[in-house]
């Protein structure tokens, strides 16, 4: 089976390396009973919240009059630091599904991901880490579907305090719309990626899919325009991401009559990955090493002359 180039999220970037598709598990959530999952923690987290916080204000409000209510105040704390221990675990759970996602166990990484996921909390942005942790495992599994939907419930939540996952996030939907050819939708959530802060790996990332999509919509001269520095960013980004850029770039200037970036950018594409790693579910590609068309380019003007 050919290997698929698949995105691995881990906390904000987007890394790619080669996986086989995984197996159905046996503790594997579908997306909305995940969905499911997350909003009644949510629901309960919130108002316990409410419960403990209002109960504990209370008590030491009236503690003056009854001081036996700082006592029940300070009772309550201990249920507190319970559910705190819970939401560390979680925690925990979370950090071990990125380490397994980064070696390619993706089994492994569901299960823990799904265990953070049943397993109580009381911070909301950690629920929405387990949530996000299961989009980029069903994305690396080619569950497209289903990372866009989980991809979708973590960012309809408003913006959480961490601003990174919510990037990450975003660049996971986009791709996982790319793949489901959804390219209008794919281009409205990647502009609203590229107006905010982006980090280096975060930018290589968001201009891989922007090159992407643009080759799919055949907007050539759009790429042909910053042919220079898109080539400048490939040469940083992993070899298979790289090929494929410059695939792209390469087939845009031939599409423009630019001949001899066009051979330079197809035989540097095939030097970092095979033909059959670049062309995969992107068939538009193949084009590239069909039979050019019979009317030449202008041959570019002598030196000498």
């Amino acid at each position: 089976m050919r290997p698929t180039i698949e995105g691995v999220m881990l906390f904000g970037s987007i890394e790619f390396m080669p996986v086989e598709p995984a197996q159905p598990h046996a503790t594997t959530l579908t997306a909305d009973a995940a969905i499911g999952a997350y909003r009644r923690s949510a629901s309960l987290s919130s108002a316990l919240r409410w419960i403990l916080n209002g109960s504990v204000l209370v008590l030491f409000a009236i503690s003056a009059v009854q001081p036996i209510a700082a006592y029940i105040a300070c009772a309550l704390i201990a249920p507190w630091i319970a559910l705190e221990f819970l939401s560390a675990r979680s925690r925990r759970l979370n950090q071990d599904a990125t380490s397994l996602m980064a070696v390619g166990a993706l089994d492994a990484a569901e299960e823990k991901a799904t265990q953070a996921l049943r397993l109580f909390s009381l911070h909301r942005v950690i629920k929405l880490a387990s949530l996000h942790q299961l989009a980029a495992i069903r994305h690396a599994q080619r569950k497209f579907m289903d990372s866009a939907k989980l991809a979708r419930e973590v960012l309809s939540r408003g913006r959480s305090k961490d601003q990174a996952l919510d990037r990450s996030t975003r660049l996971v939907l986009v791709d996982s719309l790319i793949e489901l050819n959804e390219v209008d939708s794919a281009w409205t959530e990647l502009g609203n990626l590229m107006t905010e802060p982006l980090s280096l790996r975060e930018t290589l990332n968001a201009r891989q899919l922007q090159v992407d999509l643009l080759g799919r919509r055949g907007a050539w001269r759009e790429l042909v325009a910053e042919l220079r520095p898109l080539v400048d960013l490939s040469e940083l980004m992993p070899a298979l991401a790289s090929a494929r850029t410059q695939a792209w770039l390469a087939l845009a200037a031939r599409e423009c009559a630019m001949m001899d970036w066009s051979n330079l950018l197809r035989e540097r594409a095939e030097l970092l990955a095979d033909y059959d790693q670049i062309v995969a579910d992107r068939p538009l590609l193949q084009q590239l090493w069909s039979k050019p068309a019979e009317s030449n380019p202008p041959s570019l003007p002598n030196s000498e002359s």
